[in-house]
């Protein structure tokens, strides 16, 4: 039988913790994706991946049954990394990471992927929150409403920031266009 994300938590809370492995299934690449936008690191995306499924190994009885399971393991997610930079002290990722993106491109190289490398260069002078939600609500397809269930606000106050957030990253794009 095929269950539903909240369906297999609600099984592992109660003790069958082979459910989780189903949800490892279903969101290990799409959690590394996500920190891998964030980090540009693949080893420390990996370790961030494990690190949100040993939480919700631990934190499984507190899972609520009428809580959207992909709000939750994002909102887990999201605290894994700030974790991240509160342990260690990191600073966010600044410009040596948008320097290692803004590289002289190779002449083979399309107009379409000089317009990626631009995106992400843009995308990293972003604050860390704003890369988060632009990453939930256009690359994960995630609703306004779950969103705001991560971020602890309501949904209009989401659709502000990204409303905010894409003319930001618009002026920053194009300026980056200018900038060359």
């Amino acid at each position: 039988m095929n269950y539903t994300d909240e369906e297999l938590m609600q099984r592992a809370k109660a003790g069958e913790l082979k459910c989780i492995s189903t949800l490892f299934d279903r969101y290990h690449v799409r959690l590394y994706n996500y920190f891998f936008q964030q980090t540009r690191d693949k080893g420390q995306s990996e370790d961030l991946t494990q690190n949100v499924f040993e939480r919700i190994i631990k934190y499984r009885k507190k899972y609520r049954e009428k809580k959207n399971f992909t709000s939750w393991i994002y909102a887990i997610a999201r605290n894994v990394h700030m974790d991240l930079y509160r342990k260690k002290r990191f600073d966010l990722p600044g410009n040596d990471k948008v320097q290692r993106l803004a590289e002289v491109p190779n002449e083979d190289e399309t107009i379409e992927s000089l317009h990626d490398n631009r995106l992400k260069l843009a995308m990293a002078q972003l604050r860390q929150d704003e890369q988060q939600i632009l990453w939930m609500t256009r690359f994960e397809k995630m609703k306004y409403a779950e969103v705001a269930e991560v971020f602890e606000c309501s949904e209009g106050a989401i659709k502000a920031k990204v409303h905010r957030t894409m003319k930001n990253l618009k002026e920053v794009f194009f300026k980056i266009i200018v900038d060359e």
